[in-house]
């Protein structure tokens, strides 16, 4: 069992200072686009996206179903009361209200412009994203929790913005306040959880399919876990004044990562996903607990 805490260093400006300076261009004036929003004080308030299992948490029970409309498209999401404070659960894959909550949304159809834009719409200010992800490292076992301080989206295509203007120049990172205080949480009521938050980047791929192990090969050299949607979701969120972070849990090695070029099947990482999501569901709710007061 091992920990890696990175310091509480910031690697980017805060969100408050984004798209400030480009004050000759104005954003659409629309009652649904976030970017009318960003100078504006909000509470705090902590916003959860994650995948369709998590949905089914009995902490999750309460919350309820709401289409919110945006200027991208209409997104549901669940929205309610958790111990006294406001809380939205967003399933990436089942958020588009125009398809409706029972078709998946494969990662390279996802409306993540909808998505970010829906939370901030509804006034959250912080989000944690739950990732289910491989490891490009044998070191960075399965059941691990890792806790990115940077990403790399690896693809040919440009990724969505709000902005087809200047403000779209932004630098973008994770937050520089709230992941650290993810690791440092998680590390604190769960010693004995192999946990990595430090020099841990996030590759973003293009999806639906897992990567081929030549493609493994090259993505080695570009972080330590692989996922399919966060990367887009951060950058976005970046854009548009969110605080956003990722907590990802480790569901399987990359294909052809292990020793002897194993490959990778699907019924192995839906095995893997099943058996960690209680991990996953003590930890999200040990964050919203924690969490309280410090943001």
């Amino acid at each position: 069992i091992w920990q890696m805490i990175w310091p509480m260093t910031s690697r980017c400006p805060s969100t408050t200072h984004l798209v400030t300076n480009e004050k000759s261009v104005k954003a659409p004036p629309t009652r649904n686009n976030p970017a009318n929003n960003l100078n504006i004080a909000m509470t705090p308030s902590i916003a959860i996206i994650g995948g369709t299992s998590l949905i089914k948490s009995p902490f999750f029970t309460s919350l309820q179903p709401k289409t919110v409309a945006t200027d991208h498209g209409s997104v549901i999401l669940y929205e309610g009361d958790f111990e006294g404070h406001k809380l939205a659960f967003l399933q990436r894959h089942h958020a588009d209200a125009d398809k409706g909550a029972a078709v998946y949304n494969p990662p390279h159809l996802i409306n993540h412009c909808a998505n970010l834009a829906a939370l901030k719409n509804e006034g959250f200010t912080h989000v944690i994203a739950i990732c289910s992800v491989g490891s490009l490292s044998p070191s960075i076992p399965i059941s691990t929790l890792v806790i990115p301080d940077d990403f790399y989206i690896h693809s040919s295509a440009a990724p969505p913005s709000f902005f087809p203007d200047a403000r779209g120049h932004i630098v973008p990172c994770l937050s520089p306040t709230l992941a650290p205080l993810l690791a440092t949480t998680i590390a604190a009521s769960f010693p004995a959880l192999p946990l990595r938050a430090a020099d841990a980047t996030y590759v973003n791929t293009v999806g639906p399919r897992f990567e081929t192990p030549a493609e493994v090969r090259v993505l080695k050299g570009c972080g330590e876990v692989v996922g399919m949607t966060a990367g887009v979701e951060a950058v976005l969120g970046r854009e548009i004044g969110l605080e956003y972070a990722m907590v990802c849990m480790v569901d399987n090695f990359a294909n052809g990562l292990v020793k002897g070029g194993k490959l990778l099947t699907e019924e192995e990482f839906k095995g893997n996903v099943a058996r960690n999501q209680e991990t996953v569901e003590g930890v999200v709710m040990c964050l919203l607990r924690e969490l309280r007061g410090k943001i």
